[in-house]
């Protein structure tokens, strides 16, 4: 936080999956619009919000890490936007100096009969939240912070 700014500056790290972007290519997209018109908003009184696109790869990863740390981020959010194995992110969030903060944003409140595949794709990610942070804790040896 810089001091003359009252709210910290975030970094908004959203995953997804590579296979989506040929198995359901409009995925991504949906996942970002919804970002974007639900989550920002949640977090604007609170945070200044750096984020441009959800990422896939490692590369992209790091590329995205390394742009908010040299933008002066407080703070990483990690939100699972899809189904996102964490070998995938785990070697840059081990490197960062970004203290992390794991968001489940799931959706649905519970499972019913109307339970279909866009409901499993939206909700996928934060369903993976139930393991993702023993894993990253395992791996990373490191201090984190999961939220439900």
């Amino acid at each position: 936080m810089t001091p003359s700014s009252a709210k910290p500056k975030i970094g908004l790290l959203a995953h997804s999956l590579e296979l989506y972007e040929t198995l359901a290519p409009d995925l991504r997209t949906q996942r970002e619009d919804w970002v974007r018109r639900d989550i920002l908003p949640t977090l604007a009184p609170i945070a200044e919000v750096l984020f441009d696109r959800a990422v896939f790869r490692t590369e992209d990863i790091e590329r995205m890490v390394g742009q908010f740390e040299a933008e002066g981020a407080d703070a990483l959010v990690v939100l699972l936007l899809a189904y996102s194995p964490s070998q995938v992110s785990l070697p840059v969030l081990q490197r960062t100096r970004l203290p992390i903060l794991i968001w489940n944003t799931q959706e649905l409140y519970g499972v019913d009969s109307s339970f279909g595949l866009a409901d499993l794709f939206a909700n996928h990610g934060a369903m993976a939240h139930r393991t993702w942070p023993t894993s990253f804790c395992a791996a990373a040896c490191r201090s984190f912070l999961a939220v439900r």
